[in-house]
């Protein structure tokens, strides 16, 4: 953040103008009623736009390497690069099980939050989600790709363009193989700083000033657990930003009263008759635990009335 002055002031103009005009088509077709501009994505009218003007402006004799998108060979890379030589060491298993964490949280919180914009309320499959991406990941590995997560700013995407089902998923990643297959040499001739011009609008949906006015609204506890895990995102990365909520969020439980060891345990007690299950929590159901009671109360009949 404290070199955005100096970035403004060695700013390439060209670069920035791109940017810039992104973010008004972004941000200002929404507001249009125009019912043409919504049958074609606002990201496709920013690139429609876009490519022209790098070939029109000379990007790839005046500007640098950074300000287009790089792909390179791509079948050249793809060969069989598998390399289990450092397996004994501490680096190895250090960078497996942190990219095993990061990018399962980061999956796991996508889905959550993709799920609570699902205009239909359909719960997600999680550990379907984290198969999938398991598999892969194993695969990309294997012929040298880099791992993969469920991304927030594409899930957004789908779902803003009117995506119903899983076939529009399917149908993403289906373009994107035809899109390595056929049309590198175009890709490439895209800038740079369109594609930032559409992450700053997902980005600003996601983080929109009625979220945190909603936030607020559940609790002033809620918006300080929200505000933390924003700052010490912002600050290191995204998994010590969200180890931080969680630990503020237990912190303001043993404040209440909660005792530690009924934070992940559940204490309950559980009598069921003909027609109706009463359940009686005696400590704590909070997020810690929620997952014990979560699988208690599935393997309950469900034509059982539930009582707590």
């Amino acid at each position: 953040y404290a070199d955005i002055p100096k970035f403004i002031l060695h700013a390439h103009w060209h670069i920035a103008a791109i940017g810039i005009l992104g973010l008004i088509i972004m941000f200002g077709l929404p507001l249009l009623k125009i019912n043409i501009f919504k049958k074609v994505p606002a990201p496709m009218i920013v690139l429609l736009i876009a490519v022209p003007l790098t070939i029109f402006w000379h990007f790839k004799q005046t500007e640098p390497a950074y300000s287009l998108v790089s792909i390179g060979n791509f079948w050249q890379s793809l060969s069989f690069n598998a390399d289990f030589s450092a397996i004994g060491t501490f680096t190895f298993w250090k960078y497996v099980f942190m990219l095993l964490f990061v990018s399962s949280l980061e999956s796991l919180l996508t889905v959550k939050a993709v799920e609570s914009m699902d205009p239909y309320k359909r719960p997600s499959n999680y550990n379907g989600d984290l198969v999938g991406q398991g598999a892969g990941n194993f695969l990309s590995g294997i012929l040298g790709g880099l791992p993969m997560i469920s991304e927030v700013v594409r899930s957004t995407s789908n779902i803003g363009f009117g995506a119903k089902t899983k076939w529009s998923n399917f149908f993403h990643g289906l373009f994107l193989l035809i899109s390595m297959l056929l049309l590198i040499p175009v890709i490439e001739m895209i800038p740079n700083s369109s594609l930032a011009a559409m992450l700053i609008f997902a980005g600003a949906r996601l983080a929109a000033p009625r979220e945190f006015i909603d936030t607020y609204k559940i609790g002033k506890e809620q918006l300080a657990i929200f505000l933390i895990t924003i700052f010490v995102t912002l600050a290191e990365d995204l998994l010590l930003g969200v180890f931080a909520g969680i630990l503020v969020k237990i912190l303001f439980h043993l404040y209440h009263g909660a005792s530690l060891i009924y934070l992940f345990k559940p204490m309950y007690e559980k009598r069921t008759g003909t027609d109706e299950t009463i359940i009686t929590v005696k400590e704590s159901a909070v997020f810690t635990n929620l997952i014990a009671y979560k699988k208690m109360l599935s393997n309950i009949d469900k034509k059982q009335k539930i009582l707590i």
